[in-house]
C-alpha cells in the first residue's frame, strides 16, 4: 500500500518498486507505478493469488507482491530509494524483526505518527504496528498526524538530475512552486560537484528567486557549459535550494547536473586486452574508454536498456546500459562496433556502450566449449555441460524477473539461469537427462571474486538432448496374482532412449524396451511389492532412472463364490450395483490410465450402489476385494 501524505496530488509515473529475493542485490523484480495518488489517498497493489476480498481492494495486480519474511522491498522515486522494509544486500534467514513481531506471515501498518519513509531499515524498523496475517483492516485507507505545514508554499528543482554534453552551450535548470499562498524568496547556489567554475562552466550563481502570491509559473536558472577541447571524463555541478524554513517547504532541494565529455577517445582493444583480473579477481581496466568489435551472442535480456554479450576471436565481455539501448536491436549474430568504459559488478566485467555501431548481420557464433567445471575463464563466453539434469525441479518457479536452478552432471554442481527476457520463461522444468548449452556469467558479491559462476541458456533450443526414463505397466493399481504366477508386460514410454536396463524386481533383467516376464508363484509368495527399476541411456552417454514399487495381493476366490458375485447394469450409466453374499472390505475403480478413479473401504455391506455419473465414457477396471480375496470385472460406462 503506497500512501500520499502530501497536501498535493503525486505523479505515481516517478515511481518504482523493487523487489530484492534472499539477500541479492541485484532487483529480482519491479513494478512501476502510474498515474496520480491524491491527497491522502493510498494506492493498493495485490498478488494475482491472493484471495477475492484482497483483488477487489486492488488499484493494481502483480507478482511484485510475491515476497515472503526474508525479502527486501525498496520504494524508489526517480531511482533514489524513498523508503524500504529489509536490507538489501542481506539475508536475514527467515524474516526481518519488526515491532512486536516480524515481517513473516503478519500485516504491518505505518504508525500514524509517521510521515515519511527512510531508506535506513535500522530506523524504518521502528515505525510499524503489526497484526495479525489476515487483518487487513482499512487496506486502501490510511489517517496521520498532518504531514508538514500546508500554510506556505512548496518549492522545488522540477527533476533531480539533468545530463548534457559538453558542448551544449547555455543550458537551463527549472524550479517550481506548489501551493502559493504567500510570497516567498529562494535562493539557487552550486554546492559541490566535481566541474570547475571558470574552466568547465560559468553561471550567475547564487541568484535569488522570488515567486509571488498565487503564482505558480516555473523559473529558470541558466549555466554557461564550457568545451575544453580536453579528454576528460564525466564532471557534474550540485545545485542546491534554500530559503528561511518558516516561510517555505523544500520538496527536491539538490540537483544534479551531469555534463557528458564529448572529446573522450575510445582506443580500439581487442577485449582479452581489457578484460584482464588481479589475483582477486578485480579488473585491471575500470575507467578505461574504449572500442570493441567483435560477434553479438544472445539476445537482449534488459528490454529497459541492452545487455548482450560480445565475444572477438580473443575473448568476450557483458555490454549493458541500464536504459538506453543506443538505437541498436540486439540481434544475435551481428558484427557490431561499441565505444564505452569498462567497469565491474559483481565480479564480472562489463562495458558501459556509449554507442554501437551495426557491422554486419548472420555471422557465425563461437563454438560453445565442453566444460565439467564453471571458471573465470568461461565468463562471457559459449560453454556446454552435458548429461545434467535439475537438483530440485521446485526450484524452476517462473517467478520474478530471472529464477535460479541448480543442475548436476553427478560431479559438480552449476547454476542455470533463466531470465524473463528469454523464450524459455514460462516453459516446464526438462525431465531427466539434457545437455545445456548457454553462456557464462559471474555473479560474485565479495571480494575476491573467484565464486558465483552461472550458465545462462539463451533459447528453448539451448537445452537439449532429454533422455527420460519412464514406463507404463500392462496392470495397474494393486498387481493381483493366483496359483500360476503372474504374467505382465512393461512398456518404455520416455524419450531419448537408444539403450534400456531393466531390473524387474526377482533377479531378472532385460535390455528391451519391451518387456513381458513371468513372476511365479513362489517368490511372489514371498514378497508384498515388486520394485521396477529402469535405466536408460542416449546416444550420448547420457542416462536417467526411474523405479515404480508395484504392491501385490493374490486372488484366491473359489468359483461358487464367483457365480455368486453380481455387479449390474453392465455397461453403467448413472449407477451400477454390486451384490455377493460376502461384506465388501474394499471397492475401487482405475480407468485405463491406471488412475484411481473411485475408492471405498469404509461401512460397507454385502450390497452397494456406486454412483459414475461423474466418470466418462469408456472401459474401467473394477476391483473387490472380502475377506475371501480378490474379484475384478471389466466395467464399461456409457
Amino acid at each position: 500500500e503506497i500512501y500520499n501524505p502530501r497536501p498535493f496530488a503525486v505523479d505515481l509515473s516517478e515511481y518504482q518498486i523493487n523487489l530484492y529475493f534472499n539477500g541479492n542485490v541485484g532487483a529480482d523484480d519491479f513494478f512501476n507505478l502510474s498515474g496520480f495518488l491524491e491527497p491522502g489517498a493510498s494506492f493498493v497493489i495485490v498478488n494475482p493469488q491472493s484471495d477475492q476480498a484482497l483483488l477487489d481492494l486492488a488499484d493494481a495486480i502483480d507478482n511484485i507482491c510475491a515476497f515472503n519474511g526474508d525479502d527486501a522491498v525498496e520504494l524508489r522515486h526517480n531511482s533514489v530509494v524513498v523508503d524500504v522494509i529489509g536490507e538489501v544486500g542481506v539475508d536475514p534467514g527467515n524474516s526481518w524483526p519488526v515491532g512486536t513481531g516480524s515481517t513473516r506471515d503478519n500485516v504491518l501498518r505505518r504508525m500514524n505518527i509517521v510521515t515519511v519513509g527512510t531508506d535506513n531499515w535500522a530506523d524504518g524498523q521502528l515505525t510499524w504496528d503489526v497484526f495479525s496475517a489476515t487483518d487487513y483492516t482499512d487496506l486502501g485507507t490510511h489517517v496521520i498526524v498532518p504531514c508538514s505545514n500546508t500554510s506556505i508554499p512548496y518549492v522545488f528543482f522540477d527533476e533531480e538530475f539533468s545530463v548534457y554534453n559538453e558542448d551544449a552551450g547555455t543550458v537551463s535548470v527549472s524550479i517550481s512552486v506548489l501551493n502559493p499562498v504567500a510570497t516567498v524568496d529562494v535562493t539557487v547556489s552550486v554546492n559541490g560537484g566535481d566541474a570547475t567554475e571558470g574552466e568547465d562552466y560559468t553561471s550567475a550563481l547564487p541568484v535569488t528567486l522570488t515567486f509571488a502570491q498565487g503564482a505558480t509559473e516555473s523559473q529558470l536558472v541558466t549555466i554557461d557549459i564550457a568545451d575544453d577541447l580536453l579528454e576528460e571524463g564525466i564532471e557534474n555541478i550540485i545545485l542546491n535550494l534554500s530559503g528561511n524554513p518558516d516561510e517555505v517547504n523544500f520538496m527536491l532541494a539538490t540537483h544534479n547536473l551531469i555534463i557528458n565529455a564529448n572529446d573522450i577517445y575510445y582506443a580500439p582493444y581487442t577485449i582479452a586486452e581489457v578484460t584482464g583480473v588481479n589475483e582477486s579477481g578485480v579488473a585491471d581496466s575500470i575507467g578505461i574508454y574504449c572500442e570493441l568489435h567483435g560477434i553479438v551472442h544472445g539476445p537482449n535480456l534488459n528490454s529497459a536498456g541492452v545487455q548482450f554479450t560480445l565475444i572477438d576471436p580473443t575473448d568476450g565481455i557483458l555490454i549493458f546500459s541500464p536504459d538506453e539501448n543506443l538505437g541498436y536491436v540486439v540481434t544475435e549474430g551481428d558484427e557490431v562496433i561499441v565505444g564505452g568504459e569498462i567497469f565491474q559488478f559483481a565480479g564480472m566485467t562489463q562495458l558501459m556502450p556509449h554507442y554501437i555501431t551495426l557491422v554486419s548481420s548472420s555471422n557465425p557464433l563461437e563454438e560453445p566449449e565442453v566444460i565439467t567445471v564453471m571458471e573465470e575463464q568461461h565468463e562471457s563466453h559459449m560453454v556446454r555441460v552435458e548429461c545434467v539434469s535439475l537438483v530440485n525441479s521446485d526450484q524452476w518457479t517462473n517467478s520474478g524477473s530471472q529464477f535460479v536452478v541448480q543442475v548436476t552432471d553427478g560431479n559438480e554442481l552449476f547454476d542455470m539461469v533463466i531470465d524473463g527476457d528469454t523464450e524459455i520463461y514460462f516453459e516446464d522444468a526438462p525431465e531427466g537427462s539434457f545437455t545445456l548449452t548457454g553462456i557464462g556469467y559471474q555473479f560474485d558479491e565479495s571480494d575476491p571474486f573467484h565464486s558465483g559462476y552461472r550458465i545462462y541458456p539463451r533459447y528453448n533450443s539451448d537445452i537439449t538432448n532429454e533422455v527420460v526414463a519412464s514406463f507404463i505397466a500392462s496392470e495397474t493399481g494393486t498387481l493381483v496374482y493366483g496359483d500360476d504366477g503372474l504374467e505382465i508386460t512393461f512398456t518404455y514410454n520416455g524419450e531419448g532412449a537408444v539403450t534400456w536396463d531393466w531390473d524387474l524386481g526377482d533377479g531378472s533383467a532385460s535390455i528391451l524396451n519391451e518387456v513381458t516376464h513371468q513372476y511365479d508363484f513362489d517368490f511372489l509368495e514371498s514378497v508384498n511389492q515388486i520394485v521396477v527399476s529402469l535405466v536408460v541411456t542416449d546416444e550420448n552417454g547420457c542416462s536417467d532412472e526411474t523405479s515404480i514399487i508395484f504392491s501385490i495381493d493374490y486372488v484366491s476366490l473359489d468359483e461358487s463364490l464367483s457365480g455368486e458375485i453380481r455387479v449390474y447394469p453392465n455397461p453403467a450409466t448413472d449407477i451400477f450395483t454390486v451384490e455377493g453374499n460376502t461384506e465388501w472390505k474394499e471397492i475401487t475403480m482405475h480407468n485405463l490410465m491406471g488412475e484411481e478413479v473411485i475408492r471405498r473401504t469404509s461401512n460397507l455391506t454385502e450390497r452397494e450402489e456406486i454412483e459414475v455419473s461423474h466418470l466418462a465414457s469408456g472401459i474401467y477396471t473394477l476391483r473387490l476385494r472380502s475377506d475371501e480375496g480378490v474379484w475384478i470385472r471389466e466395467l464399461i460406462i456409457r
